[in-house]
């Protein structure tokens, strides 16, 4: 399951939850733009849930994680969003398997009073670990002035999480607005040994009994 909140941090802390929509599905929400004026500064957060019942001695299991993105609104600049985009199998925003390539999209509304459409405007790409920098081609698959960005499978080190920021900026009316969203790269499971018993039976008569262990 998803959960979205939204705390508006200026002058005080104060919840505007109720400003925010999801989708059907949850994975997606809008921001009313009534809730918006120039100057506010946002915090939206986005906890994911999952829980599977593995039965007996076990029972009900529930894991989630939590992802936040500042939002600043400033006079005269391009709205921008920032989408950690999922296969169709693998539904996990902010979360992303070892070896798995990484794919983030902006959705940009530029200021109305601009004449400029999303792909006129200037985009710049940038991370707190300084990963973008140090790619080669070969791992660095888009532009950093692109509205996408696209990490190739295996440049990610697992165990890390990164903060990737977009800025984008209007050269018309010189405003610029940015956001950033974090990515947990996940450490894939190791099986650290085998098990059988019992150690010694008969042939066509014994039934062996093999238990992996991972961690």
């Amino acid at each position: 399951s998803f959960s979205w909140t939204c705390i508006s941090l200026l002058p005080s802390p104060t919840s505007c939850t109720s400003s925010l929509t999801p989708s059907p599905t949850g994975e997606t929400a809008l921001l009313s733009a009534s809730s918006l004026s120039s100057g506010a500064l946002l915090t939206i957060s986005l906890t994911f849930t999952v829980s599977a019942n593995l039965g007996g001695s076990i029972g009900l299991i529930t894991r989630s994680s939590t992802t936040s993105t500042n939002l600043t609104t400033v006079a005269d600049a391009p709205l921008v969003s920032l989408l950690h985009v999922t296969s169709s199998t693998v539904s996990s925003p902010g979360r992303l398997s070892a070896g798995s390539a990484l794919r983030l999209s902006s959705t940009v509304t530029p200021e109305p009073s601009s004449s400029l459409g999303p792909s006129d405007l200037i985009y710049s790409w940038s991370d707190t670990s300084g990963l973008l920098d140090g790619l080669s081609a070969s791992g660095r698959l888009s532009s950093l002035g692109a509205p996408v960005l696209v990490i190739a499978g295996g440049s990610l080190t697992p165990g890390v999480t990164y903060s990737f920021t977009v800025s984008v900026t209007d050269p018309e009316t010189g405003g610029s607005s940015q956001t950033s969203v974090s990515v947990e790269i996940l450490i894939a499971p190791s099986v650290t040994s085998v098990d059988f018993s019992p150690s010694a039976g008969g042939v066509r008569e014994t039934v062996f009994k093999l238990a992996a262990y991972a961690t």
